[in-house]
């Protein structure tokens, strides 16, 4: 993946900024993953991701204890505003 295609994922999906991708698995798009608060490990996307940070349940992947409340509603703000957002888009002529 291009340092672009990077900028854009991490643009539209910013709580990867909150975890580390240490290898690339078996099977689509995953990885093996370590969230940068608690330092747990598990294997999964994005939305993993979402589900660990954003305390999400049935999704595979334990709850962030490390996620407070204030965090947690910054979080959900800030996905919110980015998800919705999308990549920018440049038009050069």
């Amino acid at each position: 993946m291009n340092n672009q295609a990077m900028e854009q994922e991490d643009e539209t999906k910013p709580l990867w900024r909150h975890v580390s991708k240490l290898r690339k698995t078996s099977g689509g798009g995953n990885n093996l993953i370590k969230c940068s608060l608690c330092d747990f490990s598990f294997n999964g996307s994005y939305t993993r991701v979402r589900a660990h940070l954003l305390q999400l349940k049935g999704e595979g992947v334990r709850s962030c204890p490390k996620v407070s409340s204030s965090k947690l509603v910054e979080f959900i703000e800030n996905r919110d505003v980015k998800e919705k957002k999308g990549p920018s888009t440049t038009c050069i002529s």
